[in-house]
């Protein structure tokens, strides 16, 4: 899949996201208005088999939980 960019809303914030692939995983940069860093994250699997999501490097775990949880609905919406 080629790089697709949308725009999610979060918390009173319209984020840009961008999706790229790499090595067939595909990763989710958020762009946030203001002077906030922007996010790197990807939907990982843990030793159990679980997915979730990860922010890369890592240390904002919480936002990339929160944040991807709305690009899974996005895509739910988009089928």
């Amino acid at each position: 899949m080629e790089n697709e960019i949308f725009n999610l809303d979060y918390k009173d914030q319209n984020l840009k996201i961008e999706r790229f692939d790499l090595g067939g995983q595909a990763f989710f940069r958020i762009s946030f208005p203001g002077k906030e860093p922007p996010l790197t994250i990807l939907r990982a699997v843990n030793f159990n088999g679980a997915k979730f999501w990860t922010s890369m490097p890592e240390g904002r775990q919480k936002l990339a939980e929160e944040i991807g949880a709305l690009i899974e609905q996005y895509y739910r919406a988009k089928k």
